[in-house]
């Protein structure tokens, strides 16, 4: 009986068996770098994705503008995607507080509504309302002015934000499309659209100024309003807006 033939023929099947299995662990052991690589760079492109997301363009005073599915005249937020890639907004959030930023998350798992493409826009209503659907917000936007900030979805960072100024009906206020760091008042506001920058309304005239501070008075007293002389006053004295024909 040769024994050395079958001891040669075991050591063959180790190190064969040996091979194998640190071919076996090489292969693993790239397909996980591989998956770590894959996942490192799509987390990288997602945030590069993010930053080219903006907020382009506002309303907050919505009388007799474009309507929501519900035929109601809300305030509407407009954001643009001047990215390459595809953004889901979904878990993002809005805000009106730079100390809180995570006060309204926009709905996730609802991506054919929360999906933004390249170069395209999403309209958003601040009705106070986010039961009537994905496109709609709990927060409302004030026509004094405030700040207005959009956060990922780990709430804290800032992706993008404005502060805008008092606005007046109808009357949007956005990013110029010639120059994207200045906000201007648009005359014709552009929802779904790029801006137009040759629809500007800049010489928005200033609020009158009143005697009286805002308020609940126990005994009459005049009030008298000021503005600037190219400006006309108009008002009404039942709380109805003011227009030539009213007021």
């Amino acid at each position: 009986m040769d024994h050395g033939s079958n001891d040669e023929q075991r050591s063959a099947k180790i190190v064969m068996n040996t091979n194998f299995m640190r071919l076996g662990v090489l292969i693993l052991c790239s397909w996980i770098w591989g998956s770590c690589l894959f996942i490192a760079h799509s987390a990288s492109d997602s945030r590069a994705d993010r930053s080219k997301l903006k907020i382009n363009e506002i309303l907050a005073s919505n009388i007799n503008d474009v309507k929501d599915e519900y035929n109601e005249d809300e305030d509407w937020v407009e954001l643009y995607n001047e990215g390459e890639a595809a953004v889901d907004v979904g878990g993002m959030y809005f805000s009106d507080d730079p100390k809180k930023l995570s006060k309204f998350q926009i709905p996730t798992g609802m991506s054919r509504h929360t999906n933004i493409p390249p170069g395209e826009y999403k309209l958003f209503w601040f009705d106070g309302e986010p039961k009537e659907g994905p496109y709609h917000v709990s927060l409302k936007l004030s026509r004094k002015g405030e700040a207005l900030l959009l956060t990922g979805s780990d709430g804290q960072t800032l992706i993008d934000s404005v502060r805008f100024p008092l606005q007046r009906n109808d009357i949007s206020y956005g990013r110029d499309p010639k120059d994207t760091d200045r906000w201007l008042y648009f005359k014709n506001t552009t929802p779904l659209q790029p801006n137009n920058a040759e629809e500007t309304a800049n010489n928005v005239a200033k609020d009158p100024v009143y005697s009286h501070e805002e308020g609940f008075y126990g005994s009459p007293f005049e009030l008298s309003l000021s503005a600037p002389s190219d400006a006309t006053i108009y008002y009404t004295l039942d709380g109805a807006d003011t227009d030539k024909k009213t007021g």
